[in-house]
């Protein structure tokens, strides 16, 4: 009662206060008590409302998290609820200004009380730990894109008018009592981003990842091309920009959209390109440890040799020497042609100022009067670079039957409410059908007896490929590599998933038991 009583008499302090100054106002003379009386708005802009990006089942992938804010016009019953209510710099700020004859717009609690206040629940735009950051991107001071998606539909998603309450007040600023403020805009806007994204997944997708330190995770769907899940690690938080750009390993940086060394990922493409030339599976080659190409010494990863394998024996044993020998065989224009009939040499745009670099590839006149360089690029080495997104499409043309899709990421848009859908764009065919039911085969050997045995999950049938590429970096005496897996799951090739690491020990160690662990969780989440 005594806290009521206190609450109540501050209320009337700061009222009486505001009171004699109009008071004061009024009495210097008849011209000024007629500006008085002048009726005029006095408007408090709550919120401008930003579109939200949503997943492919329609949930929210920001603007998740609400808080409430209330517009508190300086009246006797409003300073007693801040008063009762609020507590530290939200009180003071709130009191400040109602003392001062204006409205006050003040975060509350969810169960803020007050009959004269106008209440909203506002969406937060972000979560500290936001899904996807690296593709939605994060907004400056002014709340404008800066980054990503954000940046790339800034129109569209600032594209609605301001939520604001407007009250009557006299020519001295100071509300009118009895007239009801008027409420215009809302709290949300009625534009969005529809992405193919699955948030179930991509949080899955996202602990997977945690332990990658610098790396990447993707997920296709294989017959479409739709990103269902992308992790860039180190992440950043969008609340703290500026303890991003100093901190250290770039976490702004968006790994799944930049180029890397591809390694023994890239056999895949080689092994393809030669059952498209005709080769025997059946094939073999004998790897003794070692290779001399004109005067360069080619090493395999067994340094005692793999011995005699056929293409899939050499594909599960990744084995250089018989890929050299492969290679060499069906010649670089074939495995080249397959590079640019998968998109190797462009560019994949996600999104206006969101693309994956094209590919760098060797010339053919290098391939061709180089036999070293024809070599390196038949096991992903040499000058090849390929950006994971680019891999994903290779191994998709493999899981889905041999057609080679168009990433995507932008499902459609929303405006005034109405959705409008984006179409895929067609598949290619690239593959035979029959060459790639081979390819899957040779993919799932590694998986149960080769180098990806740690990839295998507890439900279904995976393949994939391990990588451990050299980049020729040498940092302390240390060379420097990346570590790849690439593969799909389950057996009908539903799933496409890349996962990369920077500077790792190897694919099978950093990526393949990564793999697993997502694989087990999607087959436990019901996917």
């Amino acid at each position: 009662m005594k806290k009521r009583m206190l609450a109540v008499m501050a209320a009337i302090t700061v009222m009486l206060a505001g009171v004699g100054g109009r008071l004061g106002r009024l009495m210097l003379g008849g011209e000024r008590a007629t500006e008085a009386a002048a009726q005029i708005g006095k408007t408090v802009t709550v919120a401008r409302p930003r579109g939200e990006f949503y997943d492919c089942k329609g949930r929210l992938l920001t603007g998740v998290q609400t808080r409430t804010v209330a517009v508190l016009p300086p009246t006797v019953k409003a300073v007693a609820a801040v008063t009762e209510q609020l507590r530290g710099e939200d009180a003071a700020m709130a009191l400040q200004k109602l003392k001062s004859g204006s409205p006050a717009l003040v975060e509350v609690p969810s169960d803020f009380l007050c009959e004269d206040a106008k209440r909203f629940t506002l969406p937060v735009r972000y979560t500290e730990h936001q899904p996807a950051v690296h593709l939605i991107g994060y907004l400056d001071g002014e709340d404008r894109g800066v980054t990503g998606l954000e940046a790339a539909f800034d129109d569209l998603l600032r594209d609605a008018p301001p939520l604001t309450v407007t009250y009557t007040v006299d020519a001295a600023g100071r509300p009118l009592s009895g007239l009801e403020a008027e409420v215009s805009g809302s709290p949300t806007s009625t534009n969005g981003v529809l992405l193919t994204l699955d948030s179930r997944l991509q949080q899955l997708a996202e602990e997977a990842a945690s332990g990658l330190g610098k790396g990447c995770l993707l997920v296709m769907e294989s017959a479409t091309g739709n990103l269902l899940a992308a992790v860039s690690r180190p992440a950043f938080s969008p609340l703290d920009v500026a303890g991003a750009l100093t901190a250290g390993d770039a976490p702004l940086i968006g790994r799944a959209l930049c180029r890397y060394n591809v390694g023994s990922v890239f056999k895949l493409c080689v092994a393809a390109a030669a059952l498209k030339e005709g080769v025997s599976p059946a094939r073999t080659a004998e790897c003794t440890g070692a290779m001399d190409v004109g005067d360069v010494t080619f090493h395999c990863h067994k340094r005692e040799g793999h011995g005699v394998l056929d293409v899939a024996g050499a594909l599960a044993a990744s084995c250089n020497c018989c890929f050299i020998d492969l290679g060499r065989a069906i010649g670089g224009r074939a495995v080249l042609d397959l590079c640019v009939r998968l998109g190797f040499n462009r560019a994949f745009t996600l999104a206006e100022g969101l693309s994956a670099p094209a590919g760098t590839l060797p010339s053919e006149a290098l391939l061709s009067s180089q036999p070293a360089a024809l070599a390196n690029f038949s096991f992903g080495q040499g000058d090849l670079m390929l950006t994971p997104l680019h891999v994903a499409v290779m191994v998709a043309a493999i899981a889905n039957g041999g057609w080679q899709v168009t990433p995507q990421l932008v499902a459609g848009l929303i405006r005034g409410g109405a959705r409008e859908e984006t179409a895929n764009a067609a598949p290619r065919r690239v593959l035979s059908e029959e060459d790639a039911a081979l390819l899957r085969a040779m993919m799932e050997g590694v998986v149960e007896s080769g180098t990806g045995r740690a990839a295998k999950p507890e439900t279904g049938v995976a393949g994939g490929k391990t990588a451990t590429a050299e980049t020729g970096w040498v940092v302390d005496g240390r060379a420097i590599c990346q570590s790849w897996f690439a593969g799909y799951w389950p057996a009908d090739g539903t799933y496409t998933v890349v996962v990369l690491k920077e500077d790792g020990v190897g694919g099978a160690a950093d990526c393949a038991p990564v793999f697993k662990s997502l694989i087990d969780a999607m087959a436990g989440a019901g996917f």
